[in-house]
């Protein structure tokens, strides 16, 4: 969780940086799909039935952060 946690820190980073630069934007689409695998493999794995809507629902927000970046490029 720590390295989820981590990496949706450096997505806001590189997207809050004036910056129009597409690499930016492709290296926090390809972080934001990262990000959705792990959660994923997360939710797949668990074994704590109590868990699983807490990341079928951090992974619809994602799902908003990805269209919301990918809308634009």
């Amino acid at each position: 969780m720590l390295a989820i946690k981590e990496s949706i820190a450096s997505v806001r980073a590189d997207l809050e940086t004036p910056d129009d630069d597409a690499g930016v934007i492709d290296r926090s689409i390809s972080t934001v799909e990262d990000v959705g695998g792990q959660l994923g493999k997360l939710q797949v794995g668990c074994c704590a039935p109590a868990r699983m809507p807490l990341y079928a629902d951090a992974l619809k927000h994602l799902t908003t952060v990805q269209l919301s970046i990918s809308g634009g490029h």
